[in-house]
């Protein structure tokens, strides 16, 4: 699996401490509890999507390339990031379309 990491990537409280290990072990796939991972959809509308980490160890996912912009620990707290997420966006780009936002 490719994996790209947003250069603002958003990071929840709980993962701060572990983001690079979270994202070298995604690299790897290795298997992590409750780590979520925010990653740009595939879809036009320039949505994300929050998708426990373990998901992305299914073979399905072995020729697919994911674009992370956030990292949590924690289903709520992933909620909470795409909230802020948006927000910032909206705030300074005037819309919610968050591909351009991330620069995908």
């Amino acid at each position: 699996m490719k994996v790209k990491v947003s250069k603002k990537l958003y990071i929840g409280e709980n993962a701060h401490k572990d983001h690079r290990k979270i994202i070298k072990n995604v690299k790897k796939s290795k298997l992590q509890f409750n780590v979520f991972l925010i990653i740009m959809s595939d879809d036009e509308n320039g949505l994300v999507e929050i998708y426990p980490s373990y998901i992305f160890l299914h073979p399905h996912f072995k020729k697919t390339e994911i674009s992370i912009v956030g990292i949590s620990k924690g289903y709520n707290e992933a909620v909470e990031l795409v909230k802020v997420m948006t927000e910032e966006c909206y705030n300074e780009c005037g819309n919610v379309n968050l591909k351009s936002y991330f620069e995908f």
